[in-house]
């Protein structure tokens, strides 16, 4: 039996919005690829060793002593990106063919 709180599912949202503005403001205006794998639980190595993992794959949003930073909205907009998604979000930043290099490369460590 699954029962609906209205109420609770209010809640719930409010929640998660205020949440959602936290985590905006806690972030700083331009990140790091190190910071932003920090903040979202990504291993740095993995996402140093493949564009695929990195914010917007890898091209930066700006250079900041010779390091690539993202602006905090490109990070927020990563944070989204799971593994369910991250086909589109490539084909998005990068277009269809890098897609299908993608996958090519996940079928190499799959071996």
């Amino acid at each position: 039996m699954n029962i609906q709180i209205p109420e609770l599912d209010k809640i719930i949202q409010q929640n998660n919005l205020l949440l959602s503005v936290i985590q905006d403001l806690t972030i700083p205006e331009w990140v790091t690829l190190e910071d932003a794998c920090k903040r979202k639980g990504v291993n740095i190595n993995t996402a140093r060793n493949s564009i695929f993992y990195q914010p917007r794959c890898g091209r930066a949003d700006e250079h900041m002593h010779g390091r690539k930073v993202w602006h905090k909205t490109t990070i927020l907009e990563w944070f989204s990106i799971t593994d369910n998604n991250r086909e589109q979000y490539i084909e998005k930043i990068l277009g269809s063919e890098y897609v299908i290099k993608y996958y090519e490369r996940e079928k190499k460590k799959a071996g």
